[in-house]
């Protein structure tokens, strides 16, 4: 009997566990952020700002990034390119995070960065990420994390479609939002170590989802995690880097081949803001090719070599070329480290 009686429990305990990590599908937005009157923020620690009265942290752009150092960087890889000559198209889509804009009530239609960059680079076609109020930068960006949520990222996708294959391309559309039962601490949570959020972590569905074969550095590997966080496993750590499980982390040399066929390939170079939107993008390309520069040389991608663009382009011989980043892409080892 008792024996029967335990059975039961653990039966009940493990059917418990499983529901409170049973994944939620809805059509709008669960989450409502706070939208103060005024934009105040108090410092925290290591560089993050509480926005007061929200759930939101943030850095303050101005004392994160010389704006100095990102022109030359910035100077230094358009003479890379110039010099290279190619004879392929070449696009730069640029994520405004708050990395490169202060947070305030409202925002300009274009940041400082992004003006540097249409000067300075000489691309076949440059744009990004737009918003003007508050409100539409809660929509694209997580309370607690330097990286676009949801709706951020699948903006950025159309954005891109349309200036690398035009207003004509059919384009992927959400069947619904995945919302999971736990809030998520981002970035700006794991630098101060403290959980902060009442933000649950949410992304967009597609049916289907895009299917490809990934390969990590010349290995044949899965690299999202999509269907495992919808079918309940998942990482409950506190501050767990749930973007990065979701689509999978930064890595020196990825190469997505899709269904596709006759569509050509893509190269793209960037930092983790490209992570969300890659799996979407292949649904237009019947392979990419993705270069973290921060992380090719020491993963072996180059097999202990520096990157070499011109090498490449060689191997892989691609149709377009995109740079994609946020101000982090522009001022820290990523950009910097573009050689011909």
């Amino acid at each position: 009997m008792k024996k029967a009686v335990l059975l039961v429990l653990l039966a009940f305990i493990i059917l418990s566990a499983c529901a409170s990590r049973a994944v939620e599908i809805v059509s709008s937005d669960p989450y409502t952020e706070t939208i103060p009157w005024k934009i105040e923020k108090v410092p925290i620690k290591n560089g993050i700002y509480h926005v007061y009265g929200t759930q939101r942290l943030t850095y303050d752009c101005s004392k994160q990034y010389s704006f100095k150092h990102i022109k030359e960087v910035v100077e230094q890889a358009s003479k890379v390119l110039d010099s290279m000559k190619l004879d392929i198209p070449v696009y730069f889509y640029f994520v405004e995070s708050s990395a490169s804009h202060p947070v305030a009530k409202e925002f300009p239609e274009d940041s400082d960065i992004y003006l540097l960059l249409k000067e300075k680079l000489h691309v076949d076609g440059i744009d990004h990420l737009k918003y003007s109020t508050y409100e539409e930068f809660c929509r694209y960006f997580y309370t607690t994390d330097h990286h676009w949520k949801y709706e951020g990222y699948y903006q950025g996708y159309l954005d891109i479609v349309r200036m690398l294959k035009g207003e004509d391309e059919e384009v992927l559309k959400p069947s619904g939002i995945a919302v999971f039962p736990f809030y998520y601490d981002g970035s700006f949570s794991r630098y101060i170590n403290q959980t902060y959020s009442r933000e649950k972590f949410a992304f967009y569905v597609f049916d289907p989802f895009p299917e490809y074969t990934s390969y990590i550095n010349g290995i044949k590997i899965q690299y999202d995690h999509i269907q495992e966080y919808l079918n309940g496993t998942y990482s409950t750590k506190p501050r767990f880097n749930h973007y990065g499980g979701w689509f999978g982390g930064d890595r020196g040399l990825r190469v997505f081949e899709g269904e596709q066929t006759g569509k050509g390939t893509l190269l793209m170079i960037g930092n983790s803001q490209s992570n969300a939107i890659k799996t979407l993008l292949i649904h237009h390309y019947d392979r990419i090719v993705f270069i973290s520069l921060r992380h090719y040389h020491k993963e072996g991608a180059g097999v202990g070599k520096p990157f070499s663009m011109k090498e490449i382009i060689d191997e892989y011989d691609p149709d377009q070329v995109l740079f994609i980043g946020c101000a982090d892409f522009l001022a820290t080892d990523h950009l910097i480290n573009l050689k011909p």
